[in-house]
């Protein structure tokens, strides 16, 4: 069973996660009170409904339906911002200002008034130059919308990922049978530099699930960071000195600080 965390603790690793612009975990959490479960459930709710978002723009500004783009843009950023998404809330309110600002064709003219529209300011940095006119705003950040939702719908899949891994983790621990054995097997397919990175989100995240993790995974991180690395993060992770694991995991061939595997 997870020890709980203590709530004071491990304040510097949740104000690293906080810097995320792809996915700020912690804001997104802060917005729903902490409630967890909820947050992941929209997170899943958000990659089914948006999935064909930017190529749903694009028909539309193509087909010059500027108030369909500018509604889809407008309901996009407000459900980013919801789930700490501020990439992509910063470009769809591009989007949606540019669409209420003038023309809304490719070669359209007149001014931009752009801006975050309420985001969180991890996706401040994605919009583009306020000299651009309304349509070339707007397609300069449907370019850019499109990647940071990619980017996005990757990071929801690893939390996905997270919540499976921790599920077969406390199968195993309850169920030191069969399910033990399963889930022993799903663990094992798991390359190691993946289990550290999604380690490593956990850990930003200040997420309890991260001893789980660790403990289901003991062999194969121990073989990948070495035994005394291995020893020096569990140590860590057990006193919920999540910042001090996370260096051990930099330190190693585990997670960088974006939470992506590293390479080599």
């Amino acid at each position: 069973m997870r020890p709980p965390r203590p709530p004071a603790a491990n304040d510097n690793a949740a104000t690293a996660a906080a810097a995320d612009p792809v996915l700020d975990t912690a804001d997104g959490l802060r917005r729903l009170m902490g409630a967890r479960p909820l947050y992941h459930q929209l997170l899943r709710r958000f990659a089914g409904d948006y999935a064909d978002t930017a190529a749903r723009l694009r028909q539309s500004l193509d087909a010059g339906q500027t108030d369909a783009a500018g509604r889809l843009a407008h309901t996009l950023k407000g459900a980013a911002g919801l789930i700490g998404a501020g990439q992509v809330c910063a470009l769809a309110a591009v989007i949606d200002t540019a669409l209420r600002g003038g023309r809304h064709h490719r070669d359209g003219n007149g001014g931009n008034s752009s801006g975050d529209g309420g985001c969180n300011s991890g996706g401040g940095n994605a919009v583009p130059a306020a000299a651009a006119p309304p349509a070339a705003g707007a397609w300069e950040a449907l370019d850019g919308l499109e990647r940071a939702l990619g980017q996005l719908f990757e990071r929801i899949e690893q939390i996905a990922r997270l919540e499976r891994l921790a599920a077969q983790t406390a199968m195993a621990a309850a169920n030191p049978t069969a399910e033990a054995a399963a889930a022993a097997t799903a663990m094992a397919a798991i390359p190691a530099a993946q289990l550290c990175a999604q380690l490593a989100q956990l850990l930003r995240d200040g997420d309890g699930a991260a001893i789980d993790l660790l403990e289901g995974t003991a062999a194969q991180l121990a073989a990948h960071l070495g035994e005394p690395a291995w020893r020096r993060l569990d140590t860590a992770a057990q006193r919920f000195d999540f910042e001090a694991a996370l260096a051990v995991l930099a330190a190693g061939d585990g997670a960088g600080d974006d939470g992506a595997p590293l390479s080599g």
